[in-house]
């Protein structure tokens, strides 16, 4: 067995024992293998479920080259159960978890069968049902891709009243990661997971920024560790985006999404791998939304934001001394409502957002004193710290070019317009409550020129 993937296991571990401890109720169980679905049988009777329901969307998956779906089905029947497909689009929305949750009845399994999409989809169905009937739900995700961090993750991204947000949800009771079923994925959805890892890179600074002005939850030391390997992982990735040519390569990744998503479980929360990258990439897909547009690629979406974040990171460095104080009110909300008039004439979503950004901005002017006695150790102590959580651009975008994910947004497919990246950099601050260095680029515009 390789260091890398020894070290991912051993914290795949250790965080499954932790998350098991603050939820008692719910304890997680991973099977990793070859042949992980032949389990499901043998769950499914333990369990001593009356039903089943397989939560999938229609469109077909491989696995091996054989169909998926059909294969799952007659697995479960084995277990002498009422089975029962539910199909659903691949859109996690709120409105969509409430639809699904009315119909499900107690004493019965959630399977579902899918990616990131599917997954936060069912994990707000088991969240909602839990929480209207005081029932638990028997919940086993079998994931198709290694595309997202969030499989075993106790947080769900899922959209909302037209913006996508984070909200607390339901992990599996269990998680069968099939190897085969991973492998026979598309490669695109691979490089979306280790675009998705990526964050890892610029997030941490934005997590320890936040913090350290009072601005966000606290930052947790033991995070830098658990997700230590993830350097690792890029180093040793084929190089020029190569296919997945072993099952090795597949195994370390999908160990490596899992870690991922048990750190942000055990902490509560998603900052260690959700930064100014992933706001900036919400912001892109409620522009996409707006417009009707595809939405692409989540984790290549957030690769690319990353080397652009690592950019700004650095410009803040070089620069003086920058104002974290927070913006003068004066003008601002009418700045925020014009930045979505495009997106919507009516302003309803400007003004949705100018709540949110409000909220931001009161926490931030409370927190005035306390900014500015931090601002006074911005050369001495918090700017060598910041960077020391932080991965050079130059390696951040030799890593994601050797891995075949696209550092340009025009070659992204689809692609991303200027106009849409400019649009998703100026409105990311004010989607999102979450304090990041983007929300610098307000009393600081000379940044903007970095990105």
């Amino acid at each position: 067995m390789s260091t890398l993937l020894h070290a991912l296991q051993q914290r795949r571990q250790t965080l499954t024992q932790m998350t098991s401890q603050h939820w008692p109720r719910h304890p997680l169980h991973v099977y990793i293998d070859h042949d992980a679905l032949d389990r499901l049988p043998a769950l499914l009777m333990q369990s001593h479920v009356k039903q089943a329901y397989l939560i999938m969307s229609e469109v077909p998956i491989m696995r091996e080259g054989y169909p998926l779906k059909p294969y799952i089905h007659q697995l479960a029947l084995q277990a002498k159960i009422r089975i029962e497909p539910i199909y659903v689009n691949s859109f996690a929305s709120s409105d969509q978890a409430q639809r699904v949750a009315t119909r499900l009845r107690c004493s019965s399994a959630v399977i579902s069968i899918g990616s990131g999409q599917i997954t936060d989809l069912c994990k707000q169905v088991c969240h909602l049902y839990e929480q209207e009937t005081g029932h638990a739900l028997y919940f086993v995700a079998i994931p198709t891709a290694n595309s997202v961090t969030s499989y075993a993750s106790h947080l769900t991204s899922i959209w909302h009243r037209d913006v996508k947000v984070s909200m607390p949800a339901r992990s599996p009771d269990v998680i069968l990661a099939d190897l085969r079923t991973l492998h026979s994925a598309p490669p695109d959805l691979s490089r979306s997971g280790l675009g998705d890892l990526a964050a890892k890179f610029v997030a941490l600074a934005d997590w320890y920024l936040a913090a350290s002005l009072g601005l966000g939850d606290p930052f947790e030391p033991r995070a830098l560790d658990w997700l230590k390997p993830i350097d690792q992982l890029y180093d040793e990735w084929p190089p020029q985006g190569g296919p997945l040519d072993s099952f090795y390569q597949t195994h370390v990744l999908c160990e490596a999404l899992l870690v991922a998503g048990l750190t942000m479980s055990v902490l509560h929360q998603s900052t260690p791998l959700s930064g100014f990258e992933h706001v900036a990439t919400h912001a892109l897909d409620i522009w996409r939304r707006q417009r009707k547009g595809e939405s692409g690629s989540h984790g290549i979406h957030v690769a690319a934001f990353s080397a652009m974040a690592s950019h700004m990171w650095e410009a803040l460095f070089a620069g003086p001394t920058p104002n974290l104080a927070a913006p003068t009110r004066s003008a601002l909300q009418e700045i925020v409502i014009s930045q979505f008039t495009a997106l919507d004439p009516t302003n309803r979503l400007g003004h949705q957002f100018w709540q949110v950004y409000s909220e931001k901005l009161q926490n931030w002017e409370q927190m005035s004193t306390h900014i500015a006695q931090r601002t006074a150790t911005w050369d001495e102590s918090l700017k060598p710290h910041l960077a020391t959580l932080l991965k050079p651009s130059r390696w951040i975008e030799s890593s994601l070019q050797r891995a075949g994910l696209p550092l340009r947004f025009t070659a992204i497919n689809p692609p991303i317009s200027p106009a849409e990246y400019l649009w998703a950099m100026g409105s990311a601050p004010f989607i999102r409550k979450r304090f990041t260095l983007g929300d610098l680029q307000i009393s600081n515009p000379w940044m903007k020129a970095s990105s």
